[in-house]
């Protein structure tokens, strides 16, 4: 009686040694395959990159007029604020 149980327990050690086994085959297809997709994903990915920072090039290149002319009208502005600030602190005699 007593190797009834050790026979079921070598019976177990095997089958998870064949499950191990199995997994290992099953897994290393897995990556096998898995593999062109990751080399394919990365270089789509690089590729979206460039592409975006081609476009970001382009639309600071093109941004760059509007911006220096957004900042000679705020200059404008900025330097009609102050003058209106100072003659009205000029003509104001109660502040």
């Amino acid at each position: 009686m007593g190797e009834e149980p050790q026979g079921m327990m070598d019976k177990a050690k095997d089958a998870a040694g064949e499950a191990v086994d199995k997994a290992k085959d099953v897994t290393g297809d897995l990556v096998e395959k898995a593999k062109p997709l990751v080399d394919k994903a990365g270089e789509v990915a690089i590729s979206a990159f460039d592409k975006a920072k081609d476009l970001t090039g382009d639309v600071v290149e093109k941004a760059k007029p509007l911006v220096d002319k957004a900042g000679d009208v705020a200059g404008g502005l900025l330097d009609k604020a102050k003058e209106k600030l100072g003659s009205d602190k000029d003509g104001d005699a109660d502040g």
